[in-house]
Protein backbone atom coordinates (compact mmCIF):
# COMPACT_ATOMS: atom_id res chain seq x y z
CA UNK A 1 0.00 0.00 0.00
CA UNK A 2 1.10 3.61 -0.79
CA UNK A 3 3.15 4.65 2.28
CA UNK A 4 1.23 8.86 1.11
CA UNK A 5 0.33 10.14 4.61
CA UNK A 6 -2.68 11.95 2.58
CA UNK A 7 -5.39 10.11 1.23
CA UNK A 8 -9.01 9.60 0.03
CA UNK A 9 -11.65 7.03 0.94
CA UNK A 10 -15.12 6.48 -0.78
CA UNK A 11 -17.24 4.91 2.50
CA UNK A 12 -19.98 2.37 1.22
CA UNK A 13 -22.07 4.54 3.03
CA UNK A 14 -22.07 7.10 0.69
CA UNK A 15 -19.62 9.78 2.70
CA UNK A 16 -16.39 10.73 1.61
CA UNK A 17 -13.34 9.77 4.71
CA UNK A 18 -10.53 12.30 4.57
CA UNK A 19 -7.18 10.91 6.04
CA UNK A 20 -4.54 13.75 6.89
CA UNK A 21 -1.39 13.76 8.86
CA UNK A 22 -3.27 14.34 12.34
CA UNK A 23 -6.38 11.62 12.20
CA UNK A 24 -9.11 10.82 10.37
CA UNK A 25 -12.60 12.92 9.95
CA UNK A 26 -15.61 12.31 8.33
CA UNK A 27 -17.80 14.41 5.90
CA UNK A 28 -20.85 13.17 4.92
CA UNK A 29 -22.96 13.74 2.00
CA UNK A 30 -25.47 16.40 0.70
CA UNK A 31 -22.81 18.89 2.18
CA UNK A 32 -23.34 18.06 6.06
CA UNK A 33 -23.16 15.53 8.66
CA UNK A 34 -25.73 13.96 10.36
CA UNK A 35 -26.25 15.18 13.83
CA UNK A 36 -27.20 12.32 16.47
CA UNK A 37 -30.04 13.44 18.22
CA UNK A 38 -30.43 13.32 22.18
CA UNK A 39 -32.75 9.87 23.45
CA UNK A 40 -36.24 10.07 22.93
CA UNK A 41 -38.21 10.57 25.57
CA UNK A 42 -42.39 10.96 26.15
CA UNK A 43 -42.32 15.00 26.95
CA UNK A 44 -42.18 17.51 24.21
CA UNK A 45 -39.27 18.54 22.60
CA UNK A 46 -37.49 21.89 23.57
CA UNK A 47 -36.21 23.86 20.61
CA UNK A 48 -32.16 24.45 20.56
CA UNK A 49 -33.30 27.80 18.79
CA UNK A 50 -34.67 29.13 15.82
CA UNK A 51 -33.71 29.91 12.42
CA UNK A 52 -35.08 31.76 9.24
CA UNK A 53 -36.20 29.10 6.63
CA UNK A 54 -34.14 31.12 3.90
CA UNK A 55 -31.23 31.99 5.68
CA UNK A 56 -29.65 29.42 8.32
CA UNK A 57 -26.98 31.37 9.37
CA UNK A 58 -29.51 34.02 11.05
CA UNK A 59 -30.36 32.81 14.56
CA UNK A 60 -32.27 33.60 17.50
CA UNK A 61 -32.79 32.04 20.70
CA UNK A 62 -37.03 33.00 20.58
CA UNK A 63 -39.77 32.73 17.72
CA UNK A 64 -39.54 35.69 15.76
CA UNK A 65 -39.67 36.77 12.12
CA UNK A 66 -36.76 36.71 9.58
CA UNK A 67 -34.97 39.78 7.99
CA UNK A 68 -37.66 38.71 5.08
CA UNK A 69 -40.67 38.58 7.02
CA UNK A 70 -40.97 35.02 7.54
CA UNK A 71 -41.68 33.34 10.47
CA UNK A 72 -38.90 31.63 12.20
CA UNK A 73 -38.26 27.82 12.22
CA UNK A 74 -37.32 25.89 15.26
CA UNK A 75 -34.62 23.37 15.58
CA UNK A 76 -34.45 20.68 17.96
CA UNK A 77 -31.41 18.28 19.20
CA UNK A 78 -32.60 15.31 17.13
CA UNK A 79 -33.05 17.87 13.62
CA UNK A 80 -30.53 16.80 10.69
CA UNK A 81 -27.79 19.67 9.84
CA UNK A 82 -28.30 19.05 6.49
CA UNK A 83 -32.04 20.70 6.78
CA UNK A 84 -30.57 23.97 8.40
CA UNK A 85 -27.41 24.63 8.37
CA UNK A 86 -25.42 23.65 5.53
CA UNK A 87 -21.60 23.65 5.42
CA UNK A 88 -21.42 21.80 8.94
CA UNK A 89 -18.11 19.80 9.03
CA UNK A 90 -18.07 16.50 11.55
CA UNK A 91 -14.52 15.88 12.66
CA UNK A 92 -13.99 12.85 15.05
CA UNK A 93 -12.54 13.99 18.56
CA UNK A 94 -8.81 12.63 18.19
CA UNK A 95 -8.18 14.73 15.42
CA UNK A 96 -9.90 17.67 17.18
CA UNK A 97 -7.11 17.16 19.85
CA UNK A 98 -4.44 15.94 17.35
CA UNK A 99 -4.99 20.31 14.77
CA UNK A 100 -5.15 21.62 18.83
CA UNK A 101 -8.92 23.32 17.89
CA UNK A 102 -9.60 25.45 20.74
CA UNK A 103 -12.68 27.70 21.00
CA UNK A 104 -14.15 30.29 23.56
CA UNK A 105 -17.29 31.23 24.72
CA UNK A 106 -18.68 34.87 22.56
CA UNK A 107 -18.63 37.28 25.62
CA UNK A 108 -21.14 40.11 26.04
CA UNK A 109 -19.65 43.33 27.33
CA UNK A 110 -18.49 46.38 26.96
CA UNK A 111 -16.32 46.76 23.97
CA UNK A 112 -12.87 48.63 24.80
CA UNK A 113 -10.43 49.20 22.00
CA UNK A 114 -7.04 50.17 22.70
CA UNK A 115 -5.01 52.85 19.85
CA UNK A 116 -1.49 52.31 19.73
CA UNK A 117 -0.19 55.96 17.78
CA UNK A 118 3.44 57.48 17.41
CA UNK A 119 3.73 61.17 19.08
CA UNK A 120 6.53 63.96 19.72
CA UNK A 121 7.14 65.65 22.85
CA UNK A 122 7.02 69.79 22.43
CA UNK A 123 6.61 72.90 24.09
CA UNK A 124 2.99 73.38 26.27
CA UNK A 125 2.51 76.57 23.95
CA UNK A 126 -0.38 77.78 26.54
CA UNK A 127 2.83 78.91 28.95
CA UNK A 128 5.37 80.09 26.23
CA UNK A 129 6.08 84.09 26.98
CA UNK A 130 7.09 85.99 23.89
CA UNK A 131 9.54 89.08 25.04
CA UNK A 132 9.14 92.33 23.15
CA UNK A 133 10.82 95.03 23.33
CA UNK A 134 8.18 98.26 24.14
CA UNK A 135 10.85 101.03 22.84
CA UNK A 136 13.50 100.84 19.90
CA UNK A 137 17.13 101.25 20.93
CA UNK A 138 19.78 99.16 21.04
CA UNK A 139 21.48 95.87 23.15
CA UNK A 140 24.10 96.86 24.65
CA UNK A 141 24.76 93.74 26.80
CA UNK A 142 22.99 90.27 26.76
CA UNK A 143 22.95 88.10 29.53
CA UNK A 144 21.09 85.27 28.01
CA UNK A 145 23.22 83.98 25.17
CA UNK A 146 21.72 81.21 23.51
CA UNK A 147 18.81 78.94 22.88
CA UNK A 148 18.01 76.83 25.10
CA UNK A 149 19.71 78.76 28.46
CA UNK A 150 17.68 78.87 31.45
CA UNK A 151 16.78 81.72 33.22
CA UNK A 152 14.52 82.74 36.55
CA UNK A 153 12.34 85.15 37.34
CA UNK A 154 13.77 88.92 37.88
CA UNK A 155 16.80 87.83 36.41
CA UNK A 156 18.71 90.53 33.79
CA UNK A 157 17.76 89.30 30.09
CA UNK A 158 19.66 92.07 28.16
CA UNK A 159 20.51 95.86 28.84
CA UNK A 160 19.41 98.69 26.18
CA UNK A 161 19.84 102.44 25.34
CA UNK A 162 17.17 104.06 23.90
CA UNK A 163 17.26 107.93 23.21
CA UNK A 164 13.63 107.91 24.28
CA UNK A 165 13.53 106.28 27.36
CA UNK A 166 15.88 108.87 28.88
CA UNK A 167 13.98 111.37 27.85
CA UNK A 168 10.84 109.47 29.90
CA UNK A 169 13.88 109.61 32.90
CA UNK A 170 14.28 113.10 32.69
CA UNK A 171 10.62 113.82 32.67
CA UNK A 172 10.43 112.29 36.22
CA UNK A 173 13.53 114.22 37.27
CA UNK A 174 11.68 117.36 36.38
CA UNK A 175 8.99 116.33 38.11
CA UNK A 176 10.91 115.58 41.15
CA UNK A 177 12.25 119.06 41.16
CA UNK A 178 8.89 120.69 41.17
CA UNK A 179 7.63 118.74 43.42
CA UNK A 180 4.32 117.90 41.49
CA UNK A 181 2.78 114.87 42.54
CA UNK A 182 0.38 114.49 39.27
CA UNK A 183 3.31 114.76 37.14
CA UNK A 184 5.63 112.94 39.30
CA UNK A 185 2.64 110.01 39.11
CA UNK A 186 2.39 110.58 34.93
CA UNK A 187 6.21 109.86 34.33
CA UNK A 188 6.43 106.70 36.89
CA UNK A 189 3.50 105.02 35.13
CA UNK A 190 5.45 105.88 31.86
CA UNK A 191 8.11 104.28 32.66
CA UNK A 192 6.52 101.32 34.13
CA UNK A 193 4.44 100.70 30.62
CA UNK A 194 7.71 101.20 28.84
CA UNK A 195 8.46 97.87 30.87
CA UNK A 196 11.16 99.28 33.48
CA UNK A 197 11.35 97.82 36.77
CA UNK A 198 10.16 99.70 39.70
CA UNK A 199 13.40 98.98 41.49
CA UNK A 200 15.09 100.40 38.49
CA UNK A 201 12.37 103.59 38.86
CA UNK A 202 13.62 103.70 42.76
CA UNK A 203 16.76 104.10 41.91
CA UNK A 204 16.27 106.99 39.62
CA UNK A 205 14.89 109.25 41.74
CA UNK A 206 17.26 108.43 44.80
CA UNK A 207 20.56 109.23 42.64
CA UNK A 208 18.60 111.74 40.77
CA UNK A 209 20.05 111.16 37.88
CA UNK A 210 18.76 109.69 34.25
CA UNK A 211 20.54 106.13 33.62
CA UNK A 212 22.25 105.64 30.28
CA UNK A 213 21.37 102.24 29.63
CA UNK A 214 18.51 100.77 31.68
CA UNK A 215 18.98 96.47 32.36
CA UNK A 216 15.33 94.72 31.67
CA UNK A 217 14.35 91.86 33.93
CA UNK A 218 13.32 88.26 32.47
CA UNK A 219 9.50 88.19 33.43
CA UNK A 220 9.06 84.94 34.64
CA UNK A 221 11.03 81.60 35.22
CA UNK A 222 11.92 78.81 32.41
CA UNK A 223 14.38 78.19 29.10
CA UNK A 224 14.54 80.09 26.36
CA UNK A 225 13.11 78.25 23.09
CA UNK A 226 13.82 81.24 21.06
CA UNK A 227 16.02 84.53 21.37
CA UNK A 228 16.25 86.27 18.31
CA UNK A 229 18.97 89.08 19.11
CA UNK A 230 22.67 89.66 19.84
CA UNK A 231 24.93 92.17 21.39
CA UNK A 232 24.59 95.45 19.19
CA UNK A 233 21.34 94.53 17.83
CA UNK A 234 18.25 97.69 17.11
CA UNK A 235 15.36 96.70 18.63
CA UNK A 236 11.99 98.28 18.50
CA UNK A 237 8.69 97.14 19.50
CA UNK A 238 6.81 95.16 17.35
CA UNK A 239 10.13 92.87 16.85
CA UNK A 240 10.14 89.72 19.51
CA UNK A 241 13.72 89.18 20.11
CA UNK A 242 13.02 85.81 22.84
CA UNK A 243 10.26 83.48 24.06
CA UNK A 244 10.13 81.86 27.24
CA UNK A 245 9.06 78.04 27.53
CA UNK A 246 8.39 76.38 30.49
CA UNK A 247 9.11 72.88 31.50
CA UNK A 248 6.61 71.68 34.21
CA UNK A 249 3.99 71.22 31.58
CA UNK A 250 4.52 69.74 28.06
CA UNK A 251 2.09 68.60 25.40
CA UNK A 252 2.24 65.53 23.06
CA UNK A 253 1.05 65.85 19.50
CA UNK A 254 0.06 61.83 18.54
CA UNK A 255 -1.09 60.80 15.19
CA UNK A 256 -4.49 58.67 14.99
CA UNK A 257 -4.40 56.45 12.19
CA UNK A 258 -7.36 55.76 9.90
CA UNK A 259 -10.73 56.57 11.23
CA UNK A 260 -9.53 55.09 14.70
CA UNK A 261 -9.88 58.64 15.89
CA UNK A 262 -13.56 58.72 15.25
CA UNK A 263 -14.60 58.38 18.75
CA UNK A 264 -12.00 59.76 20.61
CA UNK A 265 -13.29 63.12 23.26
CA UNK A 266 -11.53 65.57 24.88
CA UNK A 267 -10.86 64.01 28.67
CA UNK A 268 -9.96 60.75 27.45
CA UNK A 269 -7.32 59.05 29.31
CA UNK A 270 -3.88 57.50 28.02
CA UNK A 271 -0.82 56.23 28.71
CA UNK A 272 2.89 57.51 27.49
CA UNK A 273 5.91 56.11 26.76
CA UNK A 274 9.61 57.41 25.49
CA UNK A 275 11.62 55.62 23.21
CA UNK A 276 14.76 54.78 25.02
CA UNK A 277 12.95 54.63 28.66
CA UNK A 278 12.19 51.25 28.97
CA UNK A 279 9.47 49.62 31.48
CA UNK A 280 8.01 53.40 32.45
CA UNK A 281 4.77 55.37 31.16
CA UNK A 282 2.83 58.26 32.44
CA UNK A 283 -0.59 59.00 32.66
CA UNK A 284 -1.93 61.57 29.86
CA UNK A 285 -5.06 63.37 29.19
CA UNK A 286 -6.37 64.34 25.84
CA UNK A 287 -6.60 68.29 25.90
CA UNK A 288 -7.25 68.87 22.09
CA UNK A 289 -8.32 67.54 18.64
CA UNK A 290 -7.41 69.17 15.88
CA UNK A 291 -9.93 70.27 13.31
CA UNK A 292 -8.09 68.97 10.06
CA UNK A 293 -6.27 66.35 9.02
CA UNK A 294 -2.31 66.52 8.41
CA UNK A 295 -1.65 67.68 5.03
CA UNK A 296 0.54 64.62 4.24
CA UNK A 297 -0.40 61.73 5.39
CA UNK A 298 -4.16 62.65 6.22
CA UNK A 299 -3.61 60.98 9.86
CA UNK A 300 -5.61 62.76 12.91
CA UNK A 301 -3.72 64.45 15.29
CA UNK A 302 -4.54 65.10 18.95
CA UNK A 303 -2.57 67.24 21.81
CA UNK A 304 -2.23 65.38 25.07
CA UNK A 305 -1.25 67.30 27.94
CA UNK A 306 1.85 65.95 30.31
CA UNK A 307 2.72 66.87 33.97
CA UNK A 308 6.69 67.53 33.51
CA UNK A 309 7.64 68.11 37.67
CA UNK A 310 10.05 65.48 37.10
CA UNK A 311 11.42 67.08 34.15
CA UNK A 312 11.14 63.74 32.94
CA UNK A 313 10.19 64.84 28.55
CA UNK A 314 12.49 67.20 26.75
CA UNK A 315 10.63 68.84 23.24
CA UNK A 316 11.48 66.78 20.15
CA UNK A 317 11.54 63.34 21.91
CA UNK A 318 9.66 60.72 20.06
CA UNK A 319 6.95 58.67 22.07
CA UNK A 320 4.33 56.41 22.10
CA UNK A 321 0.93 56.52 23.34
CA UNK A 322 -1.94 54.37 24.43
CA UNK A 323 -5.37 54.90 24.47
CA UNK A 324 -8.18 53.26 25.66
CA UNK A 325 -11.71 53.86 25.27
CA UNK A 326 -15.09 51.37 26.23
CA UNK A 327 -18.11 51.52 24.99
CA UNK A 328 -21.25 53.56 27.01
CA UNK A 329 -23.26 50.16 25.49
CA UNK A 330 -22.64 46.16 25.70
CA UNK A 331 -22.08 44.10 22.36
CA UNK A 332 -21.11 40.69 21.83
CA UNK A 333 -17.14 40.15 21.77
CA UNK A 334 -14.59 37.77 20.07
CA UNK A 335 -10.84 36.92 20.62
CA UNK A 336 -9.56 38.98 17.67
CA UNK A 337 -7.70 35.09 16.61
CA UNK A 338 -11.40 33.69 15.91
CA UNK A 339 -12.43 36.17 12.70
CA UNK A 340 -11.54 34.90 9.43
CA UNK A 341 -11.29 38.17 6.97
CA UNK A 342 -11.40 38.30 3.35
CA UNK A 343 -12.05 41.25 0.50
CA UNK A 344 -16.10 39.97 0.40
CA UNK A 345 -17.02 38.64 3.85
CA UNK A 346 -15.98 38.24 7.52
CA UNK A 347 -16.15 34.44 9.29
CA UNK A 348 -16.24 32.84 12.56
CA UNK A 349 -16.00 29.19 13.03
CA UNK A 350 -18.26 28.18 15.81
CA UNK A 351 -18.15 24.68 17.64
CA UNK A 352 -21.75 23.75 17.43
CA UNK A 353 -20.85 19.88 19.81
CA UNK A 354 -20.11 16.29 19.29
CA UNK A 355 -17.50 17.66 16.69
CA UNK A 356 -19.09 19.82 14.42
CA UNK A 357 -17.84 23.05 13.32
CA UNK A 358 -19.74 25.69 10.73
CA UNK A 359 -18.04 28.84 9.53
CA UNK A 360 -20.62 31.65 9.71
CA UNK A 361 -20.86 35.16 8.22
CA UNK A 362 -20.84 38.02 10.72
CA UNK A 363 -20.70 41.35 10.52
CA UNK A 364 -17.42 43.53 12.36
CA UNK A 365 -17.93 46.27 14.24
CA UNK A 366 -14.75 47.99 16.31
CA UNK A 367 -11.73 46.05 16.44
CA UNK A 368 -8.77 46.19 18.78
CA UNK A 369 -5.48 44.26 18.83
CA UNK A 370 -7.17 41.56 20.96
CA UNK A 371 -10.91 41.66 20.73
CA UNK A 372 -13.60 42.25 18.07
CA UNK A 373 -16.82 43.58 17.83
CA UNK A 374 -19.56 41.35 16.49
CA UNK A 375 -22.36 43.30 15.43
CA UNK A 376 -24.67 40.60 13.70
CA UNK A 377 -24.43 36.72 13.01
CA UNK A 378 -23.09 35.76 17.07
CA UNK A 379 -24.72 35.21 20.08
CA UNK A 380 -23.11 35.72 23.56
CA UNK A 381 -22.02 32.46 24.57
CA UNK A 382 -21.60 30.80 20.84
CA UNK A 383 -18.83 28.58 20.98
CA UNK A 384 -16.19 29.91 18.85
CA UNK A 385 -12.73 28.57 17.09
CA UNK A 386 -9.97 30.18 17.79
CA UNK A 387 -7.24 28.24 16.54
CA UNK A 388 -7.12 25.81 13.55
CA UNK A 389 -10.13 27.29 12.01
CA UNK A 390 -9.03 27.84 8.90
CA UNK A 391 -8.43 25.01 7.97
CA UNK A 392 -12.55 24.58 9.11
CA UNK A 393 -13.57 27.04 7.37
CA UNK A 394 -11.88 25.87 3.85
CA UNK A 395 -14.10 22.82 4.60
CA UNK A 396 -17.42 24.46 5.93
CA UNK A 397 -17.42 26.77 2.79
CA UNK A 398 -20.16 26.63 0.22
CA UNK A 399 -18.08 26.19 -2.77
CA UNK A 400 -16.62 23.36 -1.11
CA UNK A 401 -19.78 21.12 -0.29
CA UNK A 402 -20.85 21.57 -3.50
CA UNK A 403 -17.64 21.31 -5.08
CA UNK A 404 -16.07 18.25 -3.23
CA UNK A 405 -18.20 17.19 -0.53
CA UNK A 406 -21.79 16.42 -2.98
CA UNK A 407 -21.55 12.40 -3.12
CA UNK A 408 -24.19 12.92 -6.71
CA UNK A 409 -21.16 15.17 -8.13
CA UNK A 410 -18.85 12.98 -7.47
CA UNK A 411 -20.34 9.83 -8.86
CA UNK A 412 -21.57 11.81 -11.95
CA UNK A 413 -17.43 12.14 -12.65
CA UNK A 414 -16.80 8.56 -13.06
CA UNK A 415 -16.06 7.90 -8.87
CA UNK A 416 -17.69 5.06 -7.28
CA UNK A 417 -19.01 4.52 -3.77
Amino acid sequence: MNSSKNFLIISACGGILFGAFFGVYIIAPNTTSTITGSPKSDAPAEPLYWVAPMDPDFRRPSPGKSPMGMDLLPVYADDSASKTSPGTVTISADVINNLGVKTVKARHEKFTRTIFAPATIQFNEDQLLRVQPRIEGWVEKLYAHAEGDKVTADQPLYKLYSPALVTAQEELLVALRRNNHALIKGAEQRLLSLNIDPLTINEIKKSGVAQHSVTIFSPRSGVLSELNIHEGDYVVPNKAIATIATLDSMWAIAEIIGNQGSDITIGDHARVSIDGISNRSWPATVDYIYPTLDKLNRNLRIRLKLDNTELNFKPNMLANIVLQQTASTQSVIIPSTALIRSRDQNRVVIALGEGRFKAIAVKVGSLSSSDVEIISGLEAGDEVVISAQFLLDSESSKDSDFMRMNHDSMTSAGVSP
